[in-house]
């Protein structure tokens, strides 16, 4: 260590000033090189704490594909880290891709759940895969939740992945009505329903909404404002797939299943395009 004191000031200051002026000195040059130790542990420890959360990680799934449209496949994996608390779900799921022209990687954050699913489908019918990924909820593992992910041009030329929205469920609405009849009615396409329960009707009475096939207690019916299912299919059989949407609709309960409003969608001039819907019963399923 070298302190350098000029010999002017030093000759021209009492001794006494000159101990406190060195003690100084040394105290800031001491407590410069512990700051420095610190902030270097510090970063040592996030260090160490990254690498042994990225050990943690599994590889859950993974594909080689052409998904940028250049020829060379790519690798796309999704990965995550067991939950120490809920067994079977994962927390930290991502979707990494790795460009198998350009070599570069992309990473898409997920969050946590259950199962993870990753399906390729081609939306446009470029001939280049898209990717339609499927986990369930970690606070509910019957609620799945949807995210799907194609090929757009970038800036600057070259492409990159874009996450495309979901289509709105339909909009749906019902209610009971004489002689253990559900009306149902599908908004979108303004279609209108007119269902037979009777085959409820014990359960129904019982429950106080009907005395002798008269409605006593009005009744609106509920529908799954998600949908309970949303998975690719080529409907039409082109080579291009859709979407096929299943929404639950109950009666007096959610045991009560009273039928499920189908959707096909279709995504056409950069959206989701309603191609067709129906009601279709538990058996049709």
């Amino acid at each position: 260590m070298n302190l350098h004191i000029p010999k002017q000031l030093a000759r021209s200051q009492p001794a006494g000033w000159s101990l406190i002026f060195i003690g100084t000195l040394l105290l800031t040059w001491f407590t410069a090189q512990s700051a420095h130790a610190q902030s270097y542990r510090a970063a040592a420890g996030l260090a160490e704490y990254a690498a042994a959360d990225a050990a943690s990680l599994v590889t859950l799934q993974t594909n080689r594909e052409d998904i940028t449209g250049d020829g060379v496949p790519d690798t796309i994996r999704i990965v995550g880290r067991p939950s120490e608390t809920n067994r079977g779900s994962y927390n930290k799921l991502s979707l990494e891709i790795q460009d198998g022209g350009e070599r570069k990687q992309t990473c898409f954050y997920i969050g946590s759940g259950y199962a993870p699913l990753l399906r390729l489908v081609d939306w446009n019918g470029d001939q280049v895969k898209d990717l339609y990924l499927t986990v369930f909820d970690p606070f509910d593992r019957h609620l799945p939740v949807y995210s799907i992910y194609t090929r757009t041009d970038a800036d600057g030329g070259g492409s990159r992945l874009t996450q495309l929205p979901l289509p709105q469920p339909l909009s749906v609405s019902g209610r009971l009505k004489d002689n253990y009849k559900v009306q149902v009615r599908l908004r979108n396409t303004n279609q209108t329903f007119l269902l037979d329960r009777r085959e409820r009707s014990a359960a129904y009475e019982q429950a106080g909404y009907y005395q002798n096939g008269r409605l006593i207690r009005p009744k609106l019916l509920e529908t799954a404002a998600e949908y309970n299912e949303l998975l690719p299919a080529d409907i039409d059989k082109d080579g291009i797939s859709e979407l096929r949407g299943l929404q639950r609709i109950s009666g007096i309960g959610t045991d009560d299943v009273i039928a499920y409003a189908a959707s096909v969608w279709k995504w056409r001039y950069g959206q989701w395009t309603l191609m067709r819907t129906e009601l279709l019963s538990q058996e049709q399923l």
